[in-house]
């Protein structure tokens, strides 16, 4: 029986003429999907050697035990947003004599076949087998990967329990973002150490055949509890979909009637928004976005700053000094540094062959800064031999030749007292710049996610509407100056938001300001460009990640809102000059809000132009 619902299954899903009208975009999309998996795969294949070049001496298996949870969190997060139930696909048949356990093994079966089951496959399977020497032994391998597993299964299987009715509830992304927050600021706070409770955890997996059993009893728990749910739900006036309604009577968005006709089109544009389902759930999601700078943003921020004075190794070296200070036979060098290129925040360090100098750290014994030289003097027994290099704290980032050129060490015997001068004009600063220009592209997704979440369909919304629309007489400025006014309520709601992440980085506010006008001043006028191409009806009782309605304009967006403000970014941050950039992208967006009247003209033009086509293309269900 589980066959021939999968063969009908397979048949509805190819005869389908949604399959077939965009089978363009679902070859795309399917190449897009190969190359991810791709991706994901080389991923779980080489990130050891990342570990072991950033993490010297590290198991790489005890350095993912440390993270493990975290992507548990992650995974569950993103299953409520996106993991679709199936429960309608079986509704034709509840007419037919089908037996309700067979119904409700297909139903709960399919959703093995989730995405987030096929990714988790990706990632641990391969990283496990090509690690298995870093094992303790066979039985500690299959014992880690059964139970991480076990745990991926049973985050399928509660998301579908939590989830019943295929409908998205708020409070549990919400349940999910707190429990993937909570470890992340006890860390923090040094309340717990979530990434040594993390590795505790999956070493003891890894130990005990006991733990993978018990594990996968409680995904089996899990599994038939949505059994024994779903069989008592396989009837038709169970199984109808239902719709939340909200009443909404004036009284929630009376504060609009201050705004005359614009208040009133905004009312009405956020009761269609948060009526339906599809759209109910882009904003969630889309909102949710604004978090994911608490796992992005402190790694990216600690590469894209120079590095801090090491003050374990300054406490090293005043008790070296101390102890060099008693020998009658030394020397004091004066090591001095000039530049001009190096900006106000850069530390300038010396590091060499000697544990003076740190034995080879790229963050070895700070000079001390003195407007643009940056000055230490230290002492080394006569007769010493010094290799040493100048670097600002990473090996990425060295003293370059006067050819631009790395060098070969510097040399220096010593016996006598000795200033050395040194006009450094070229140093290499290519990692900061890209780490800086990391920085950008994910605030444009934190600050303006929920600006491109609304504005991509922003016709598309009403496309059921659209004829009634243009058959009234209302003043079609006003309706499009609306949509660039909610446009400008949601980036402003996520900048406030945003601004918490000051705790972080103090840069995050000069970086959040300025991509927020970039994307209210520039971004916004995009997507409504766009969307007068957009000629696809929209469903707004589909799933969040339903292909319907989509259109290339969707995908196109995509190089002018997030590749274009990083391409910008770019010759500002590679040139040291990152400020600048944000000053520029900034300047930008307030020159966009300022003369939002002349753009919204123009736009209006576009739209009286395909007015026509929208409705037309509006009709096609």
């Amino acid at each position: 029986m589980m066959r021939k619902l999968f063969s009908l299954h397979y048949k509805q899903m190819v005869r389908s003429t949604l399959w077939k009208r965009n089978l363009g975009t679902n070859i795309f999309l399917g190449i897009m999907f190969f190359l991810m998996m791709l991706n994901f795969l080389s991923i779980s294949l080489f990130i050891d050697r990342f570990i072991e070049e950033t993490h010297h001496g590290i198991n790489p298996v005890e350095f993912i035990n440390q993270y493990i949870i975290y992507y548990l969190f992650i995974d569950l997060l993103l299953r409520l947003v996106f993991q679709k139930n199936h429960g309608m696909i079986i509704k034709p048949l509840l007419i037919h004599p089908v037996d309700k356990l067979s119904s409700a093994n297909f139903i709960l079966t399919k959703s093995i076949f989730s995405i987030f089951n096929l990714l988790a496959v990706i990632l641990l399977v391969p990283f496990a087998v090509k690690n298995y020497s870093n094992f303790e032994n066979g039985i500690s391998f299959f014992n880690w990967l059964f139970s991480a597993l076990a745990l991926i299964l049973t985050n399928c299987y509660l998301t579908v329990l939590l989830k019943r009715g295929s409908s998205i509830s708020a409070k549990y992304i919400i349940l999910s973002g707190v429990l993937l927050g909570t470890p992340i600021t006890l860390t923090e706070l040094e309340i717990i150490d979530a990434l040594s409770v993390s590795s505790t955890l999956f070493k003891s997996f890894s130990q005990s055949v006991v733990y993978p059993l018990v594990l996968w009893y409680l995904a089996t728990l899990v599994y038939y509890s949505n059994l024994q749910l779903v069989k008592n739900q396989l009837r038709l006036d169970k199984i109808q979909q239902s719709v939340k309604r909200f009443d909404v009577i004036g009284g929630k968005y009376s504060i609009l009637n201050r705004f005359g006709e614009i208040g009133l089109y905004a009312a009405l544009e956020l009761k269609l928004l948060l009526r339906h389902k599809r759209s109910r759930a882009t904003l969630i999601f889309s909102g949710a976005m604004i978090f994911i700078g608490v796992v992005i943003y402190p790694s990216y921020t600690a590469r894209s700053n120079y590095a801090p004075v090491n003050t374990l190794m300054e406490e090293r070296l005043e008790r070296y000094e101390e102890n060099i200070s008693y020998e009658q036979d030394a020397s004091e060098i004066e090591f001095k540094i000039i530049s001009d290129e190096l900006p106000p925040e850069a530390t300038v360090f010396i590091t060499g062959n000697h544990q003076g100098l740190n034995n080879w750290e790229a963050d070895g014994v700070a000079l001390h800064k003195k407007g643009n030289e940056w000055i230490r003097k230290l002492r080394f027994a006569n007769g010493t031999s010094l290799e040493y290099k100048f670097t600002l704290g990473s090996w990425k980032n060295q003293l370059l030749s006067d050819k631009g050129e790395r060098m070969e060490n510097m040399k220096l015997t010593i016996n006598s007292d000795t200033t050395l001068v040194i006009k450094a004009n070229h140093w290499e600063l290519g990692g900061f710049g890209f780490y800086k220009i990391m920085l950008v592209y994910m605030g444009i997704l934190v600050t303006g996610m929920l600006v491109l979440g609304y504005g991509q369909f922003i016709f598309g919304w009403e496309s059921s509407f659209f004829d009634l629309i243009s058959s009234k007489r209302i003043d079609l400025f006003k309706y499009i100056h609306t949509k660039f006014l909610l446009m400008l309520a949601a980036g402003a709601l996520v900048y406030i938001v945003s601004l918490a992440y000051a705790v972080i980085s103090i840069e995050f506010i000069k970086i959040h300001t300025s991509l927020f006008l970039y994307n209210v001043g520039i971004n916004s006028y995009v997507l409504l460009i766009l969307a007068t191409l957009n000629r696809k009806r929209m469903d707004l009782g589909a799933s969040i990640i339903s292909t319907q309605g989509k259109g290339s304009s969707q995908y196109l967006a995509i190089i002018p809102v997030l590749f274009v403000p990083t391409g910008i970014i770019i010759p500002f941050a590679l040139s040291n000059s990152f400020d600048a950039g944000l000053l520029f992208m900034g300047g930008l967006g307030a020159i966009g809000v300022l003369f939002q009247k002349q753009f919204l003209k123009y736009i209006l033009k576009l739209f009286y132009k395909q007015r026509y086509k929208l409705a037309s293309g509006f009709r096609i269900t």
